[in-house]
Protein backbone atom coordinates (compact mmCIF):
# COMPACT_ATOMS: atom_id res chain seq x y z
CA UNK A 1 0.00 0.00 0.00
CA UNK A 2 3.03 2.06 0.41
CA UNK A 3 3.70 1.85 -2.78
CA UNK A 4 0.39 2.62 -4.13
CA UNK A 5 0.91 6.26 -1.82
CA UNK A 6 4.13 6.72 -3.05
CA UNK A 7 3.25 6.92 -6.79
CA UNK A 8 2.28 10.58 -5.55
CA UNK A 9 5.40 11.86 -5.34
CA UNK A 10 7.80 11.68 -3.25
CA UNK A 11 7.88 14.59 -1.28
CA UNK A 12 3.28 14.03 -0.87
CA UNK A 13 4.68 10.39 0.34
CA UNK A 14 6.63 12.08 2.95
CA UNK A 15 3.82 14.41 4.00
CA UNK A 16 1.27 12.16 4.09
CA UNK A 17 3.28 9.57 5.94
CA UNK A 18 4.51 11.67 8.36
CA UNK A 19 0.56 13.23 8.74
CA UNK A 20 -0.22 9.30 9.53
CA UNK A 21 2.30 8.45 11.69
CA UNK A 22 2.00 11.91 13.83
CA UNK A 23 -2.22 12.15 13.99
CA UNK A 24 -2.72 8.38 14.99
CA UNK A 25 0.51 8.50 17.43
CA UNK A 26 -0.84 11.50 19.37
CA UNK A 27 -4.35 10.25 19.22
CA UNK A 28 -3.34 7.19 20.56
CA UNK A 29 -1.16 8.56 22.85
CA UNK A 30 -4.10 10.56 24.53
CA UNK A 31 -6.98 8.10 24.01
CA UNK A 32 -5.62 4.61 23.64
CA UNK A 33 -5.99 2.37 26.90
CA UNK A 34 -3.44 1.78 29.29
CA UNK A 35 -1.62 -1.48 27.42
CA UNK A 36 1.84 -1.36 25.29
CA UNK A 37 1.03 -0.15 22.11
CA UNK A 38 4.26 -0.79 19.36
CA UNK A 39 4.21 -1.83 15.72
CA UNK A 40 3.82 -0.35 12.92
CA UNK A 41 -0.03 -1.10 11.76
CA UNK A 42 -1.39 2.48 12.51
CA UNK A 43 0.73 3.71 9.45
CA UNK A 44 -0.82 0.42 7.40
CA UNK A 45 -4.38 1.05 8.27
CA UNK A 46 -3.52 4.94 7.67
CA UNK A 47 -1.99 4.29 4.12
CA UNK A 48 -5.86 1.94 3.41
CA UNK A 49 -7.68 4.68 5.00
CA UNK A 50 -5.88 6.79 2.16
CA UNK A 51 -6.34 4.94 -0.55
CA UNK A 52 -9.76 4.58 -0.09
CA UNK A 53 -10.54 8.02 1.18
CA UNK A 54 -8.68 9.69 -2.10
CA UNK A 55 -10.85 7.33 -4.53
CA UNK A 56 -14.09 8.93 -2.80
CA UNK A 57 -12.75 12.76 -2.98
CA UNK A 58 -11.05 12.61 -6.41
CA UNK A 59 -13.09 9.87 -8.21
CA UNK A 60 -10.83 9.34 -10.99
CA UNK A 61 -10.73 5.57 -12.67
CA UNK A 62 -6.87 5.42 -11.23
CA UNK A 63 -7.82 6.29 -8.12
CA UNK A 64 -11.00 3.92 -7.82
CA UNK A 65 -9.08 1.14 -9.56
CA UNK A 66 -6.07 1.04 -6.93
CA UNK A 67 -8.76 1.05 -3.96
CA UNK A 68 -10.39 -2.01 -5.55
CA UNK A 69 -7.29 -3.81 -6.20
CA UNK A 70 -6.85 -2.63 -2.26
CA UNK A 71 -9.68 -3.86 -1.27
CA UNK A 72 -9.51 -7.27 -2.73
CA UNK A 73 -6.20 -7.97 -1.84
CA UNK A 74 -6.23 -6.30 2.03
CA UNK A 75 -10.25 -5.88 2.48
CA UNK A 76 -9.73 -8.27 5.90
CA UNK A 77 -8.05 -5.14 7.30
CA UNK A 78 -11.76 -4.15 7.99
CA UNK A 79 -12.41 -6.63 10.88
CA UNK A 80 -9.33 -5.37 12.71
CA UNK A 81 -10.63 -1.97 13.04
CA UNK A 82 -12.31 -2.27 16.62
CA UNK A 83 -11.44 -4.70 19.13
CA UNK A 84 -11.04 -8.62 18.48
CA UNK A 85 -8.53 -9.65 21.09
CA UNK A 86 -7.32 -8.46 24.24
CA UNK A 87 -3.32 -8.25 23.66
CA UNK A 88 -4.08 -6.37 20.15
CA UNK A 89 -4.02 -2.39 19.86
CA UNK A 90 -6.60 -1.69 17.92
CA UNK A 91 -6.71 1.62 18.85
CA UNK A 92 -3.59 2.30 16.94
CA UNK A 93 -6.01 0.35 13.52
CA UNK A 94 -8.89 2.80 14.17
CA UNK A 95 -6.60 5.96 14.28
CA UNK A 96 -4.42 4.91 11.57
CA UNK A 97 -7.44 4.62 9.46
CA UNK A 98 -8.71 7.85 10.85
CA UNK A 99 -5.84 9.85 9.99
CA UNK A 100 -5.51 8.22 6.80
CA UNK A 101 -8.81 9.85 5.60
CA UNK A 102 -7.50 12.94 7.04
CA UNK A 103 -4.60 13.11 5.07
CA UNK A 104 -6.61 12.09 1.39
CA UNK A 105 -8.70 14.96 2.48
CA UNK A 106 -5.95 17.51 3.45
CA UNK A 107 -3.73 15.81 0.75
CA UNK A 108 -6.27 14.99 -2.17
CA UNK A 109 -6.25 17.15 -5.61
CA UNK A 110 -9.73 18.45 -5.53
CA UNK A 111 -9.58 19.51 -2.56
CA UNK A 112 -6.36 21.74 -2.31
CA UNK A 113 -7.56 23.15 -5.92
CA UNK A 114 -11.10 24.29 -4.08
CA UNK A 115 -8.70 25.70 -1.40
CA UNK A 116 -6.37 27.79 -2.82
CA UNK A 117 -9.70 29.02 -4.90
Amino acid sequence: MGFFVALRGPILFIKITLTIWIVAGLAVWIFGRPAIHIGASGLVFGYFGFILAVAIYERSLLDLGVATVTIFYYGGMFFGILPAEAFVSWESHLFGLISGVLAARVFGKDWVSTRMS
